[in-house]
């Protein structure tokens, strides 16, 4: 995979680039598929609040589908793909970094999630009946359980560091069976599988190109998935989306897909207006990520409320102000100097 070192040393730089600013030495192609695997986080989102509130169909359910079997796997593989230097880190210094910039980020906006769905319980599709802060320790809140994983992904993985490759390997593929042959475990739980098999993607001076037959394979795979997901039933209820096994090919497919798009557009087109803004949006996650769930279920109970039902408007507008509005937190931040206390920096 494309990558250089200067960017792998970094810290979960996808979720902490400086806020609005375009950071040297970065590999566009990454930058570019996170930025589109956010969007699709913020729009689904969106998704899922308008079905929550009955606004759209229950086949809705085959779109949110399709985007959750394809952009948690690219996150997590992504972050494996650039902590090899965070989990080889001193103990004091890992510590440190690990408390700043995941454990504090993960406290607080947790802290901040849950008062705010509290306040607003009256108005939000999913009921609160009481304010019980320390379950955050425990039960992650909302989106802040990517957080809660991830700090588990990196905490497994520094304790298997010095394991031979086909041990990790071994452990990442065990953990994304895991919630499949224990139904007791979280769904989520396999996302950690994905963060160790991506620490161990070589970087691409080490490995060369990826075969033009890997693309292939990628593309069947994709195309059966999605053939199966809009022909069987689809029920998420009780479970986290696309959690069903038949969809779990899809999960290495559909990551691999898009990274490899991303890096031709990277190569080809980088500097087209669409292009800078994902890539934007690639160096700035933190602030959309923590910010948007607020703002896209802010925006729909607001419209509801003047008046607006059109499903389409509602997604749209809850979408674009996802991104648009942590976009401008992240500058006002970044030029007040308070990024480190917003856990963004």
């Amino acid at each position: 995979m494309h990558g250089d070192k200067a960017q792998r040393a970094e810290l979960l730089p996808n979720l902490r680039a400086t806020p609005l600013t375009r950071v040297k030495n970065r590999d566009v192609g990454l930058d570019i598929a996170r930025g589109f695997a956010m969007v699709l986080v913020v729009f689904g989102h969106a998704l899922v609040g308008a079905l929550g509130a009955g606004l759209i169909s229950d086949n809705t359910e085959r779109v949110l589908t399709a985007i959750y079997a394809v952009h948690m796997p690219l996150f997590f593989m992504i972050s494996g793909y650039l902590a090899p230097r965070l989990i080889n880190l001193p103990t004091d210094v890992f510590a440190a970094r690990f408390w700043s910039r995941l454990v504090w980020p993960y406290l607080l906006w947790s802290l901040v999630l849950i008062s705010a769905h509290f306040l607003m319980r009256a108005y939000t599709n999913t009921a609160m009946t009481g304010f019980y802060p320390f379950t955050i320790l425990w039960k992650p809140p909302a989106v802040m359980w990517f957080l809660y994983y991830l700090g588990i992904a990196i905490l497994i993985t520094r304790a298997v560091r010095g394991a031979p490759n086909t041990v990790r390997a071994a452990l990442g593929m065990t953990v994304i069976s895991a919630p499949y042959i224990l139904p007791a475990l979280p769904d989520q739980t396999r996302f950690i599988g994905f963060f160790i098999l991506g620490t161990m993607i070589p970087n691409a001076g080490s490995s060369g190109p990826f075969p033009k037959s890997s693309t292939t394979v990628a593309v069947i795979i994709t195309a059966l998935s999605l053939l199966m997901l809009w022909t069987l039933p689809i029920d998420n209820k009780d479970a986290y989306p696309a959690s069903q096994i038949w969809l779990l090919p899809a999960a290495f497919a559909g990551p691999f897909l898009l990274y490899r798009a991303s890096q031709y557009v990277a190569l080809n087109v980088p500097d087209t207006p669409v292009m800078q803004v994902l890539r934007l949006i690639g160096q700035n996650t933190m602030p959309i990520f923590v910010l948007h769930i607020l703002i896209t279920a802010g925006t729909r109970i607001g419209l509801l409320k003047i008046g607006v039902t059109d499903w389409a408007v509602i997604i749209c507008a809850a979408t674009l102000l996802g991104l648009i509005i942590p976009l401008l937190a992240g500058q006002i931040a970044n030029r007040a100097g308070i990024e480190k206390w917003l856990g963004w920096r």
